[in-house]
């Protein structure tokens, strides 16, 4: 996804707000609580892509994505490519708080990921039924990423 204006030009998102004919989603903008307050100033002219890793975590962003629900944003839900256990973590915000897109994904070029548990199909992203994220840990992988961190 590309920002439309450099991150955190509020004067140029103000015109784009003004004068495109579509609605614009930010993501290098959108990374702090003043951010969000912004966003919710525009009436949905101006939408918000929200990460994980820029808002702080599951609770942050559950909280922010059902705040500008109630102003009427629709926003969308993604990651920053950093493993399986980031993509369950984005997949139960995304349950939780229906936004109107997702981006989820499995880690491009990620070796060894020590989460185990998420599959991906075309469209499609899932985790296990089971008790916090749905994933399971493969403390190998953590070995091999120790003995290359120290090589």
């Amino acid at each position: 996804m590309a920002q439309p204006v450099p991150p955190g030009d509020w004067a140029e998102i103000d015109r784009l707000a003004v004068h495109s004919a579509i609605p614009v989603m930010l993501d290098e903008s959108v990374a702090s609580a003043d951010d969000i307050e912004r966003t919710c100033g525009y009436g949905g002219r101006i939408l918000a892509y929200l990460k994980l890793v820029k808002l702080g975590g599951i609770g942050p962003i559950i909280y922010v994505a059902r705040m500008l629900a109630v102003v009427g944003d629709c926003v969308m839900i993604g990651q920053m490519n950093k493993g399986a256990a980031a993509t369950a973590a984005a997949l139960h915000v995304a349950i939780a708080t229906h936004p109107a897109f997702a981006e989820l994904y499995r880690a491009d070029g990620l070796a060894d990921d020590p989460i185990t548990g998420v599959d991906d199909g075309v469209g499609t992203i899932r985790t296990d039924l089971s008790s916090g994220l749905g994933v399971g840990f493969d403390p190998a992988a953590i070995l091999f990423i120790e003995e290359f961190g120290h090589g």
